[in-house]
């Protein structure tokens, strides 16, 4: 087994055995202070989410041994778990270097191209980490994450599927099967899994997050608010329950929230009301954007509330994500939906073909747009 799993804190052990693991550490360290101590210490610290200390002890690790390619390699995963997705490249490029070439480095840059945006090169990066660890669960999740981010759930439930047979305790795989379930509007199935996942380890922040989706398609819309409350809680640095407090507000305004055109307004909300919900989502959307500036989610669906506002910023902001994230098929997908509703449709239609190139998984919901941009043109 790669160590992938533990890299990002997925850890594969309870909480008891990590701590138990950690003093053990800390006693050896004591003893006898070693690289390779405080890099397998920072790791666990990385597990339990005690970041200062992991970033304590691989710095100590590469003060003992400059250079070391496997200290490097931690250290970038620990900037990856912060968010601080602009120093992980240099480190990781000085690991390599360094010739670590072990499928935690392939590991690291899948998931660094993925929080990119560029969901088809991490794809690539993680098919070449598979074939030199091929039964990894944390390898096999990351290509199930890939996949559902290509917007394809099926095989994403399929990478889940194979990860859950690899390891039966590998909760994050009961999460994302579950994410995948509602994506295909399985909410019953969805359920089961994501239960599965908080069963498992009942402080993994985004189980409750998806739970929430699954109680707020259900009905259950103050138990929805209290599992994102209980994420938030349990992981401060997630962006996610955020994004879906945010989405939660705009679908009491539109039956849709992230389509521009093909939405109506949601029965039951006071038309005075939705300015009002619009603006509070969109704050919601900010303090999203705050806790993880490489968002490109948070940051598109502010700039989407500020276009249902009427705000004049909206249009030069998309173009800041667009040239942030060059690979987000979701930037284009707005910009080509502000110029279908202006009828500049040749625009329109190089944007939304655009996006179908990013996610060839949804181009038949691509073409349905071109296709009408084309017939207007008619």
């Amino acid at each position: 087994l790669a160590a992938a799993g533990d890299l990002y804190g997925l850890s594969l052990h309870s909480r008891p055995v990590l701590e138990w693991s950690l003093a053990a550490h800390s006693r050896a360290i004591a003893s006898s202070p070693a690289a390779e101590l405080h890099i397998n210490r920072g790791v666990l610290y990385l597990a339990l989410r005690r970041f200062e200390e992991a970033r304590k002890d691989f710095d100590a690790a590469i003060h003992l041994r400059p250079g070391d390619g496997q200290a490097l390699l931690r250290k970038a995963a620990l900037l990856f778990a912060l968010g601080d997705v602009g120093a992980v490249a240099p480190l990781l490029n000085q690991a390599l270097s360094a010739g670590v070439t072990t499928p935690d480095a392939l590991f690291l840059r899948a998931n660094l191209l993925l929080a990119q945006g560029d969901p088809e090169e991490a794809l690539r990066e993680a098919d070449k980490a598979i074939k030199l660890a091929p039964e990894d669960p944390g390898l096999l999740y990351l290509l199930g994450l890939i996949h559902l981010a290509r917007g394809d759930p099926d095989k994403a439930m399929n990478q889940a599927k194979q990860t859950i047979e690899s390891l039966r305790t590998f909760y994050p795989a009961f999460e994302l099967r579950a994410a995948s379930k509602v994506e295909i509007q399985d909410f019953l199935g969805a359920g089961q899994d994501v239960n599965d996942a908080i069963r498992l380890r009942p402080d993994y922040a985004p189980a409750f997050v998806t739970r929430a989706r699954i109680r707020h398609h259900d009905g259950n819309k103050t138990s929805a608010e209290l599992d994102l409350d209980r994420a938030a809680e349990l992981d401060s640095k997630l962006a996610s329950p955020w994004i879906w407090r945010g989405e939660f507000l705009r679908l009491q305004v539109f039956t849709k929230s992230r389509d521009l055109l093909r939405r109506s307004f949601t029965e039951g909300t006071p038309a005075d009301r939705r300015v009002p919900l619009l603006r509070q989502a969109q704050a919601v959307f900010a303090k999203a954007g705050s806790i993880d500036p490489n968002s490109a989610d948070a940051r598109a669906m502010q700039v989407v509330c500020e276009i249902d506002l009427g705000q004049a910023q909206a249009a030069e902001k998309l173009e800041e994500i667009i040239r942030k994230f060059p690979k987000y098929p979701f930037g284009f997908e707005i910009r080509g939906g502000l110029h279908y509703r202006a009828a500049r449709y040749e625009p329109a239609i190089q944007d939304w073909t655009r996006a179908a190139e990013l996610q060839p998984a949804r181009r038949s919901y691509y073409k349905e747009q071109i296709d009408d941009a084309k017939r207007k043109l008619e």
